[in-house]
């Protein structure tokens, strides 16, 4: 009897163990890239920089991504609402932005071959100047770096 609770002892931690390094091995990744213009998510304007993307809440993953500045100093961060967007398999992690005339706008974010999916909700600046500009022109910009946390 004292075998069998000992054996079923042992079951259960290596069971707990195994999920919590599967778990690890699946939750949200870390994104850095160099954004070289000034850009909007929704309202906030910030300024041309290196920033990291990263999903806000991982047990909760779809929801919010956070978004900041790497520069020493800079206090530009903040979490912005994000839905899970289509992942494209494959394809090359990037971060995209629209780009009306001067103004550009985080669009969404795919990295790791869609493991970190999400697009950001348009503000209404962005959807007046959608509707007045003659033209939309999508900018791809590639990650310098993606880590698993």
């Amino acid at each position: 009897m004292k075998s069998y609770i000992t054996r079923t002892i042992a079951t259960t931690v290596i069971m707990i163990a195994a999920s919590v390094i599967y778990v690890n091995a699946q939750s949200a990744h870390r994104v850095t890239a160099d954004i070289p213009f000034d850009f909007f998510i929704g309202k906030e304007m910030m300024p041309a920089g290196t920033y990291e993307f990263e999903v806000a809440n991982r047990h909760a993953y779809p929801g919010a991504l956070i978004v900041r500045s790497t520069i020493p100093g800079a206090n530009h961060s903040f979490i912005v609402p994000a839905l899970l967007d289509k992942a494209t398999k494959g394809a090359e992690p990037s971060i995209m932005f629209n780009r009306y005339g001067a103004a550009y706008f985080f669009a969404n974010i795919n990295a790791d071959s869609g493991s970190m999916a999400f697009k950001v909700w348009k503000s209404d600046t962005e959807k007046r100047l959608a509707r007045e500009a003659r033209e939309v022109v999508p900018v791809k910009i590639q990650p310098t770096e993606t880590a698993r946390r």
